[in-house]
């Protein structure tokens, strides 16, 4: 059991936590929406620096803020927890969803805009590459319904500004792509609210595995430490969290597929597709709303996607060797296991859950001695502790992600490295050379 360091009520409230700590920027000069933005969040992710408020930006009254879970420690900091703990309070929220509550009202009802909609005035939506096709919103959680149960479901989804009422939907992923086939063939229509300007908590609910009709916004609740509010929208069927920034609601189009990007995803190449398309038919907001923009290609993305991910592949790994320690994902593609070895076929039967788990691509099995959050570390221990003729594992053919563009529409080869000692090493063989008392050592004490 966890004891929260705060409580996270919006997004309003963490980084208000996170600028009192000294991990967010101000920037006060106007910044261009189109390559500027984009330009400075990259930047600041090169460089593991803080969070970022845009508070002019060109052609708009509305602040924009990024870079907010560009370290796993402010991700951390957002569900209450320290860094190394932030897998085992995601899996006892898992374990233990809070409902939502449904109210009459909420900021993010302040103010109400339809008929003449023109979602490219009312949001600063960024332009983040030079080849995309268009202003991408990239932190939209998407809010719909199973067309045949009414069930709830929630996903974050890239969405292209094509008109003043009109967003492209990229849905190549489960539950949205299966709901939009399901209300496709019965020709029913398929509502959807788009939320952005979340706290951490709410997006990490929403890019979670979980079984068909497990409500996301649950885990919403249990991972925030209190109840979800939840209020329905204007113009559609669909309930939003109260306390959003912003609430876009409308419809898909059905039957009707158009040109999507290009876009520079996550993967760091442009993606295009065949998809179809939100019309807008209300936009609810906060008074002075605050625009979150996730640059597609940064730790940001990558930490959000990671942690719910880290869970999965620690769930499915403890199945088989109990003795796992810890997991973390170094990009969106990569994730690092490390366990407590017992046995020389450990790490092999560590590695074959984690890369059946969603996108993954390589593992790497270290001991416990690794911290699996220090790249360097994991460097070190594959540079010494692995033979390539007995320590990589290959398997071709398995399901993989249709944005890695070396795989074969969505299957790929996925590699499983073995970085640990063997049992029966003579014990100084691979001890670590240390420095006593550097854990004490306070850097800037010497300045």
């Amino acid at each position: 059991m966890f004891t929260r360091e705060f409580s996270m009520k919006d997004l309003r409230s963490f980084i208000k936590k996170i600028e009192d700590e000294g991990e967010l920027a101000r920037v006060r000069e106007e910044v261009d929406p189109r390559f500027e933005a984009a330009a400075v969040l990259k930047r600041l992710d090169e460089q593991r620096g803080p969070a970022v408020m845009f508070e002019k930006v060109k052609g708009f009254k509305v602040p924009a803020v990024g870079n907010l879970c560009g370290t796993r420690s402010r991700l951390a900091k957002a569900i209450g927890v320290k860094e190394q703990e932030a897998i085992f309070r995601y899996m006892e929220a898992l374990e233990k969803p809070r409902p939502c509550k449904l109210v009459a009202g909420g900021p993010v009802k302040e103010s109400v805009e339809s008929g003449k909609i023109e979602v490219g005035r009312v949001l600063p939506v960024l332009t983040h590459h030079e080849k995309d096709a268009g202003p991408y919103i990239t932190s939209g959680v998407l809010i719909y319904k199973n067309p045949e149960t009414g069930v709830r479901a929630e996903s974050i989804h890239r969405l292209q500004v094509k008109g003043d009422i009109k967003l492209g939907v990229f849905i190549a992923s489960m539950p949205l792509l299966s709901y939009y086939s399901r209300a496709e063939a019965s020709k029913r229509p398929l509502e959807v609210a788009v939320a952005i300007g979340l706290e951490p908590a709410l997006m990490l609910a929403s890019v979670a595995e979980v079984p068909v009709g497990f409500d996301k916004f649950d885990l919403a609740s249990s991972l925030r430490g209190g109840d979800l509010d939840l209020v329905k929208c204007e113009a559609v069927d669909v309930e939003v969290p109260s306390s959003a920034e912003f609430v876009v609601e409308g419809e898909f189009s059905l039957g009707v597929y158009e040109e999507e990007g290009p876009f520079g995803e996550t993967s760091g190449y442009y993606v295009k597709a065949k998809s179809p398309f939100i019309t807008v038919k209300a936009i609810t907001h906060r008074e002075k709303p605050i625009y979150q923009a996730i640059l597609p290609e940064s730790m940001d993305a990558v930490n959000l996607i990671a942690l719910p991910t880290e869970a999965s592949i620690y769930r499915a790994v403890r199945n088989i060797v109990p003795t796992v320690v810890n997991v973390c994902m170094t990009s969106f593609l990569h994730a690092v296991i490390s366990i407590r070895k017992r046995y020389d076929w450990e790490p092999n039967s560590a590695i074959l859950p984690a890369l059946l788990c969603f996108h993954i691509k390589h593992v790497v099995v270290v001991d416990e001695d690794v911290n699996i959050f220090n790249p360097r570390e994991v460097e070190w221990a594959i540079a010494t502790r692995v033979q390539g003729d007995r320590g990589i594992m290959v398997f071709r053919g398995l399901p993989g992600t249709k944005i890695d563009p070396s795989s074969d529409d969505g299957l790929t080869a996925k590699m499983g490295v073995d970085a640990t000692k063997p049992l029966d090493a003579p014990p100084k063989r691979f001890e670590k050379i240390r420095i006593p008392g550097e854990e004490k050592i306070r850097i800037e004490d010497y300045k």
